[in-house]
């Protein structure tokens, strides 16, 4: 039995608008890595004779999920019937705590007083994405995503090592098992929604990074998403947008992505994080306002995907950076050094800029961010700075980033890495958004993608 691995997060926002042309755009597409020839035997039948797009590892909507990869894969075979059957996603929905937002001024007899407006916010815990549950946690532990056993080495060293092909299958066996979906195409079909009053090659979609110091998002998991949004949903290469607008100016030369689509804008720091925004409660009671990256402060992004790593921090943010840290990238990371700075974690993660536009009771209308994703192929106890430290090859996905960071804190770092987590603040990854540990699945568990 494999051990258990932890998940992602997502959700979105309506964006009007198209994105602004001319940002610096990736070269071609590079050349894929080499492909292990034992696991290579999986999709040989399905490529014979079948052009793809570089990067593409599967035919659009051709194949489904497989429980063991160690059979060969054919066009019929899909994910087993348990995936429809059996209810990961039944969650108990927590009451709704609707939030009054005060007008500007209030009239009496006495002198009028202003009451601040403070700042939309998610409250209670309700799913953002129509269609999955964010309790649900999907994980896979596959040591043939890399050829070689070596923890400690830089990023350039693992990009030689990374498996392309076993990685792209992997995150399809995911989304199939998120989706809760047999088919490839229907799964991610499911977890991307499109727009209202849009068609997809109109949408605009934000892929955050993690690109500070040594420890990067890899070619192979970057340019499986970026072909997944080309050749099965119908995004235009353009319209995608890769971003760390905090330590992303050097990108294009730290982490020369290979296998991207043409035309994928690899947009750097992109346009900086210049825009103000109000940042809701717990920081600075609600009543505080930040920078942010302009594109999402202006709607003028539809999807956000965050593509986050496995790595030790601070105890103030629970002694490991992943998803909802990974923001501090899209927002000002400045006050998150400063007193207040948990909270402000917590703050920027239940925004709108983030999660998607908010009713004035703190449900999103449309979610924004719909998907999120840990890349754990390597991972360190320490951080930010420094090397890997740790080969776990391991995957998480879910659209719900503070149930994914919490469950991968507790499931891989402290349970399995015996890496310490800062419990009282790692808690507060589920309580400042209306949840305890009762309402997770199985009291927290990662569905293991290649056991179901």
């Amino acid at each position: 039995m494999r051990e258990e691995a932890g998940l992602l997060s997502v959700s979105f926002h309506v964006s009007v608008g198209r994105m602004a042309a001319g940002k610096t755009q990736a070269p071609g597409p590079g050349p894929v890595p080499a492909v292990n020839s034992n696991h290579s035997t999986l999709l040989r039948g399905e490529r014979q004779g079948t052009a793809t797009a570089p990067g593409r590892l599967l035919a659009r909507g051709a194949l489904g999920c497989y429980k063991n990869p160690q059979k060969p894969l054919t066009r019929e075979k899909t994910v087993p019937k348990s995936v429809k059957k059996k209810k990961h996603h039944a969650l108990t929905r927590r009451s709704f705590l609707k939030k009054s937002i005060g007008g500007s001024l209030v009239g009496s007899a006495a002198p009028m007083i202003f009451i601040p407006r403070l700042a939309p916010s998610f409250e209670g815990f309700e799913d953002p994405h129509p269609h999955i549950s964010g309790l649900r946690v999907v994980g896979v532990h596959d040591p043939a995503m890399s050829t070689e056993e070596l923890p400690v080495c830089p990023w350039r060293k693992q990009e030689q090592l990374v498996e392309a092909e076993a990685v792209g299958e992997n995150i399809d066996r995911m989304a199939c098992v998120l989706a809760e979906e047999k088919r490839v195409s229907d799964a991610w079909k499911k977890i991307f929604v499109k727009p209202p009053k849009k068609s997809w090659k109109d949408a605009v979609v934000a892929i955050k990074t993690n690109n500070i110091f040594q420890q990067q998002t890899h070619s192979a998991v970057m340019a499986k998403f970026c072909n997944v949004l080309v050749g099965e949903i119908g995004v235009r290469a353009s319209n995608i947008f890769i971003y760390d607008s905090c330590h992303g100016a050097d990108m294009l030369k730290k982490t020369p992505f290979k296998g991207l689509p043409e035309n994928v804008n690899v947009a750097a720091l992109w346009e900086g994080i210049e825009v103000e925004t109000a940042v809701p409660a717990p920081w600075k009671s609600g009543d505080g306002k930040s920078k942010c990256v302009g594109p999402l402060v202006e709607g003028k992004v539809d999807l956000l995907i965050n593509i986050a790593l496995c790595k030790g921090h601070s105890p103030a943010y629970g002694q490991f950076t992943m998803l909802m840290k990974n923001h501090l990238g899209t927002f000002s990371p400045r006050p998150a050094h400063a007193e207040g700075g948990t909270d402000y974690l917590f703050a920027i993660n239940k925004t709108a800029e983030i999660l998607g536009d908010l009713d004035g009771g703190g449900k999103v209308v449309f979610p924004r961010q719909q998907l999120c994703f840990i890349d754990a192929l390597w991972a360190s106890q320490k951080g930010p700075t420094g090397l890997s430290s740790a080969q776990p090859n391991r995957f998480f996905m879910g659209t719900f980033a503070p149930v994914v960071d919490y469950t991968v804190a507790h499931r891989l770092r402290q349970k399995k890495m015996k890496w310490p987590i800062a419990e009282a603040v790692t808690d507060r990854f589920l309580t400042e958004f209306g949840l305890e540990k009762k309402d997770l699945l199985d009291g927290g568990s990662v569905i293991d993608a290649l056991e179901v």
